[in-house]
């Protein structure tokens, strides 16, 4: 009875131990995993934390973006302060027309024609680019390019053999391979410009936003070329002076002329405003419609705005939340813009790069932009 009682609490010692090694194996492959609300729970952390952080790691590759920007500029500038002290100028924006070309008196297909005095392959065009490129690292480029495209005293082509009334210095072998190659101080890393512009955008060769304040005319000219392959812009253009205000010109806008204007000369000691007041370089998008951007200039070639436009960026007019200072988000006049959120980068007469509020004022928008309309003023900027 003993032996049986014993073998009997025995096989019940048995019996238990092994229930509760069960139970307690089950118990732990039971707590062992998540739950779905421990799974959801954890989840919903880990998308909390991507959110928060993604804004903010956004906001420091925008600023290390735009840091770099304004290293861009701050080269361009040097190079531009180079070239006026090697040369007692600073370069013309844009080899074109000298004079303003009023619409009221010329039909703008007259800029087409080649028997028209505005016929915008009479002038080369080229820009304040090609002009630099011994001071930004760029001599082999500057040396492959034709005299006629780097001399600052040619303005008219010469006749092609066959009769044709111009040719265009973009036909040359060396500067086709110019505008079908870049380098990385023609552009904002914050925009896409550097992806070119394609077969399907246009390119622009010449411009001339210029003003002519002895008539208080307002003249543009802009011209594009079809082509088969990508070329490239910068998102950095020389400043050509002011707007004359908005649909009534101003007769006194000579004094706010630009340090880059098409076929100018300025000197030094013209920019009476103060170099650190007035803007030499600023950021550029190119031809925006319906909020893209269809269009640019070519880098070698009339790559110069102004401040310009009658409607403050971002009024909540047809330019609410627009890319452009001045002009609405659809005008084919492209001013200053960037893609940046609330301001753009510019490059000032002394050399230093300074932002501009997309909310500055407008009349002093137009003043640093002019370089001797007697109203020094200490921009608004968001550093």
């Amino acid at each position: 009875m003993n032996a049986n009682a014993q073998d009997s609490g025995n096989e019940q010692t048995v019996g238990g131990g092994d229930y509760v090694n069960r139970f307690s194996w089950k118990s732990l492959r039971k707590n062992s995993g998540f739950s779905i609300i421990e799974l959801i729970t954890v989840l919903f952390i880990i998308f909390l934390f991507l959110a928060i952080a993604s804004p903010a790691l956004q906001s420091a590759r925008e600023g290390m973006r735009s840091l770099q920007c304004k290293r861009n500029i701050q080269q361009v500038c040097l190079g531009l302060l180079n070239y006026e002290s090697a040369n007692r100028c600073f370069p013309a924006g844009t080899s074109g027309f000298a004079d303003v070309i009023d619409f009221d008196q010329a039909n703008p297909n007259s800029f087409l024609a080649p028997d028209s005095p505005v016929f915008w392959k009479k002038a080369q065009f080229a820009s304040f680019w090609i002009q630099i490129l011994p001071y930004v690292d760029q001599l082999a480029i500057f040396e492959s390019l034709p005299p006629s495209m780097t001399s600052n005293n040619r303005l008219f082509a010469d006749s092609y053999p066959n009769g044709t009334p111009y040719s265009w210095i973009g036909e040359d072998p060396s500067v086709k391979s110019a505008m079908s190659n870049s380098f990385s101080l023609l552009f904002c890393p914050s925009d896409a410009m550097d992806d070119g512009i394609g077969p399907t955008n246009l390119a622009e060769m010449a411009r001339q936003p210029a003003f002519d304040s002895s008539s208080g005319k307002d003249g543009y000219l802009a011209a594009t070329i079809q082509r088969k392959d990508t070329v490239f812009g910068t998102n950095f253009v020389g400043c050509a002076g002011a707007h004359s205000g908005g649909d009534v010109a101003d007769s006194k806008m000579s004094a706010f002329r630009g340090a880059l204007g098409s076929k100018s000369r300025v000197r030094s000691g013209d920019i009476g405003d103060g170099h650190s007041n007035t803007l030499i370089v600023g950021e550029y998008l190119g031809a925006i419609s319906h909020r893209k951007r269809i269009g640019g200039p070519v880098w070698c070639f009339g790559t110069i705005a102004r401040g310009r436009g009658h409607l403050p960026w971002g009024s909540g007019q047809s330019n609410e939340n627009g890319y452009l200072f001045g002009d609405p988000i659809d005008s084919s006049l492209a001013g200053f813009g960037s893609a940046h959120t609330n301001y753009i980068n510019v490059g000032l007469a002394d050399g230093s790069v300074r932002t501009v509020s997309k909310s500055i004022d407008l009349l002093t928008w137009y003043a640093i932009c002019g370089i001797d309309d007697d109203n020094p003023v200490n921009f608004q900027s968001n550093e």
